[in-house]
């Protein structure tokens, strides 16, 4: 019983069907921004984060790179994505559905790094 317990804990959280909506064009054209939204926090918090999450690295191995303790890496970490978050939420008017997640999202008008740079892209 207790196998089967600790079998459940490793079962991935995400059912195959949120899986396929998180692959939705939604998405994906939301993933657009990130990377940008990233580009514009402070360097010390906009690092760790971008190894962590977008190159998959592990704390451990970031703080090696980086020279900081464990601990300093994770609290930055943690604070990049919080400062992430509140920039999203500032940029976009985001629509969420209860089966989805997000159904869709707007680019505000007062986001002008945004806009400049989706001028940039186009």
């Amino acid at each position: 019983m207790i196998d089967a317990i600790r079998l459940a804990k490793k079962e991935p959280i995400i059912s195959q069907r949120q899986a396929l909506d998180h692959n939705s064009d939604i998405y994906q054209e939301l993933s657009a921004y990130l990377e940008p939204l990233i580009d514009f926090l402070p360097e010390k918090y906009a690092v760790p984060l971008k190894m962590a999450d977008l190159q998959g690295l592990k704390l451990r191995a970031i703080a090696g790179h980086m020279g900081l303790s464990l601990t300093a890496v994770k609290s930055r970490v943690s604070r990049a994505r919080k400062m992430l978050k509140s920039e999203i939420h500032s940029c976009f008017h985001i629509q969420s559905s209860a089966h989805s997640g997000i159904a869709d999202f707007n680019l505000k008008q007062s986001c002008r790094s945004l806009q400049e740079w989706q001028k940039e892209e186009s």
